[in-house]
């Protein structure tokens, strides 16, 4: 792959850590331990370099410690998920993801089943305490997404088995999932803002400033992170790799175009905080205290995204 110089990130928000990190990193190492990821694919080291709960540290600032602790092992789920993967990856083994990613999904939807790796053992273990008293709605979307997550994989490996780059539309819309941000936002509504009513996410200016923010994440990280999906055989799937064949241009030039989309997904999403969002609260009669938990939903996104920033620009990520 020839030089590629990472593009100057949009950031406008300060990075913030919460207090509980250390607690935070400890428990979800241990967790790991306890469904059997530390005896499979990692290795305790491996979670310390990887920083799940550093991450979530970053992303959830002021969220309190029973939270930020279920929300540290949701996250470390999903990059082992992802790291197993990554090993359908390097055997090429498509059938083998496709029955893995039923599996996987088929315990969002059923009791009875028995793991039969981490990857299962952790998804029952969190879908049981997650889900418990979670609103039926909210229940079948954070369902969705997760299998969307789980599919979005196999899409990913199908097109580096066929060598088929995606479109940019294509692009998006599966990496959007891959990177399980939706999903990260459904637990979000339920651990953090449970009481902020069901309507408010149904209306155009939240559906719209969501969607905002699932590009962002997406674009800014492929933007920074192409050297190193390179590095590891993912090449096909970056939105930098499928920019410069989409347009014909370097990857140097497409890298900059797609942190260009990234900068104005951002500033799409911070136009409709500022204009949309308060005419919103007034339009849906909502009261005083809604009023202002949809505020700090909102800046609980705009945390998200400096924690996100601040992981994928971390040392280890540029020596991996």
């Amino acid at each position: 792959m020839s030089e590629y110089r990472q593009p100057e990130m949009y950031r406008p928000y300060p990075a913030r850590c919460n207090s509980r990190v250390a607690e935070a990193g400890a428990h979800a190492t241990d967790w790991a331990r306890r469904t059997g990821m530390l005896a499979a694919l990692w290795d305790e080291r491996d979670v310390d370099e990887l920083g799940a709960a550093t991450f979530a540290a970053h992303a959830h600032p002021e969220v309190a410690e029973p939270a930020l602790f279920l929300l540290s092992e949701w996250h470390i789920w999903g990059f082992y998920l992802a790291e197993h993967f990554a090993e359908h990856r390097r055997t090429r083994d498509i059938g083998g993801a496709k029955l893995f990613a039923r599996r996987v999904a088929a315990f969002t939807a059923a009791e009875s089943l028995t793991p039969g790796n981490p990857v299962e053992r952790g998804l029952a273990d969190l879908w049981s305490r997650t889900t418990r008293a979670m609103p039926r709605e909210l229940k079948e979307r954070l369902r969705r997404n997760i299998q969307g997550y789980v599919d979005a994989h196999v899409e990913e490996l199908f097109n580096l088995c066929q060598n088929r780059v995606p479109d940019p539309s294509s692009y998006l819309a599966t990496r959007t999932r891959t990177l399980g941000v939706p999903w990260v936002h459904d637990l979000i509504r339920h651990l953090v803002d449970h009481e902020l009513p069901r309507q408010v996410f149904e209306t155009w200016p939240m559906r719209a400033l969501l969607a905002a923010f699932f590009e962002a994440t997406a674009l800014q990280r492929d933007a920074w992170s192409y050297q190193e999906d390179g590095g590891r055989g993912a090449k096909i799937n970056n939105g930098v790799h499928v920019y410069a064949r989409f347009l014909g241009c370097s990857s140097q030039r497409a890298g900059e175009i797609l942190n260009n989309l990234g900068t104005e997904r951002l500033r799409r999403f911070e136009n409709l905080a500022i204009t949309e969002v308060p005419a919103l609260a007034v339009e849906l009669g909502l009261g005083l205290a809604d009023g202002e938990r949809l505020l700090r939903h909102i800046d609980h996104l705009r945390q998200f995204t400096a924690g996100t920033h601040q992981w994928i620009q971390r040392p280890a990520l540029l020596t991996s």
